[in-house]
């Protein structure tokens, strides 16, 4: 039996009695045992134990303190809970980059469902039986590497960027960096870019605007400038001149 396993876990038959099952230690240490009367066999021999260990119990007047049961001995906390119950490492490498980008919470999001393709496309919309009778979109089935990459807009944004767009199934992080930037740097321009082109696909379904690519441009290189400074110092100069090379590209 583990010697750290819950006192319920390891005695059961004397737990099987209990009136009380979330008693703290100290209300049992101050106020006994509530057990059903007419303890088994078992109950009584695993009670006569329990009450050895709870007698060398000697309460102190501070607060409770939990710990969880594990190497780093740390507080409880829902925190150290997850990290205890996930793995050291997320299995999905496409998540680790995108919680990793220093961008808002919604477009590290958006960015982790665009490279799984859960997005909501019209492929995914018609997949959950959704009634999209009324949509704008005509042409090809609209998935999120379509409407990213090779729709007519996006393609000719990843044209004027000098960005090949592998033909192959891809993870959007593979996409090759048109100039020398950090890893890092690139990736934070991709999300950017991509959470352009799909405002500018709204647009055309939802308010029936048709967006140049070089809008789409500009506009991700003015969302750059406003997350820039959640880069830190050392990063920024890298950040610029990439923001710096898309506005070029776009004359």
């Amino acid at each position: 039996m583990d010697a750290g396993a819950p006192l319920a876990t390891r005695f059961p038959a004397i737990f099987s009695h209990c009136t009380r099952l979330h008693a703290t230690v100290a209300a049992v240490v101050g106020r006994g045992f509530d057990l059903q009367p007419r303890l088994s066999t078992a109950a009584a021999c695993e009670l006569l134990e329990v009450q050895r260990l709870v007698a060398g119990i000697s309460l102190g007047s501070g607060a409770d303190r939990c710990f969880i049961d594990y190497m780093r001995r740390a507080s409880f906390c829902c925190r150290e809970a997850y990290r205890m119950l996930s793995p050291p490492h997320p299995p999905d490498a496409s998540a680790r980059v995108a919680w990793s980008l220093r961008l808002p919470s919604k477009l590290k999001i958006f960015a982790y469902l665009d490279d799984i393709d859960r997005l909501s496309t019209r492929a995914n919309l018609f997949h959950k039986t959704w009634n999209i009778r009324n949509y704008r979109y005509v042409g090809d089935v609209s998935t999120s590497r379509h409407l990213c990459l090779e729709c007519t807009t996006a393609s000719h944004v990843w044209a004027r960027l000098g960005v090949l767009v592998p033909s192959e199934q891809f993870s959007i992080w593979e996409l090759p960096a048109p100039l020398g930037v950090a890893t890092a740097t690139w990736h934070f321009g991709v999300a950017a870019i991509m959470w352009s082109i799909w405002k500018t696909r709204n647009d055309l379904v939802f308010n029936g605007i048709t967006t140049s690519p070089v809008f789409a441009i500009r506009r991700a290189c003015d969302d750059i400038a406003l997350w820039r400074w959640r880069i830190p110092h050392l990063g920024r100069a890298d950040v610029d001149s990439l923001r710096s090379y898309m506005l070029m590209r776009c004359d």
